[in-house]
């Protein structure tokens, strides 16, 4: 599994980089998950030990300092695929480019063997079609997020640390409305 992997379950703690949303969408979205819960996962570390958090944290600042920030908005997109419903986000390039720079380090890339799809889990419940009809967001993306996660007992999130991205200034506004529109 490489350096900086080994068994999974030979670790306590598993680890994944992903965006909190703020809290206004978090508070449009039904779900029996708690709030602080909710939020779109960048990149699964999978189980890691906890003295590893420092190296983690350093690689996600290296990586980051060549990202600004970004918008993600879009329709919720319904999913009931796998074991949890979830709310998809519809891809963004930034947000793309950001999940493909973390897959590019080896310590911060992902440990799922499959085509990543951005969404918010919902936990075990229903998806009423009453809040997917119309149902759309926009939310700053200013920060990633560094969450653990006790495999053990109740699943709480916890955030580790958060990374503030970098701020665009009014000419990288100009250039993203005609590169990415």
């Amino acid at each position: 599994m490489g350096k900086y992997f080994t068994k999974i379950s030979s670790y306590k703690t598993n680890y994944f980089i992903g965006i909190a949303p703020p809290t206004y969408i978090k508070e449009q979205i039904p779900s029996n998950r708690s709030k602080g819960d909710l939020h779109v996962t960048l990149s699964y570390l999978g189980g890691r030990r906890t003295k590893d958090e420092k190296l983690i944290a350093k690689e996600i600042a290296k990586t980051l300092k060549q990202v600004k920030n970004f918008e993600l908005s879009g329709p919720f997109i319904a999913s009931f695929k796998g074991k949890y419903p979830h709310i998809g986000i519809e891809k963004n390039t930034r947000l793309m480019k950001l999940i493909d720079l973390l897959s590019e380090n080896p310590v911060l890339k992902s440990q799922l063997n499959k085509k990543y799809s951005p969404h918010i889990t919902l936990g075990k419940q229903d998806i009423t079609n009453s809040f997917l009809q119309n149902s759309r967001y926009s939310f700053p993306v200013e920060e990633v997020t560094l969450f653990k996660v006790q495999p053990r007992g109740k699943k709480v999130y916890t955030s580790v640390q958060s990374f503030p991205l970098n701020r665009r200034n009014w000419i990288d506004k100009v250039i993203d409305y005609f590169q990415y529109t």
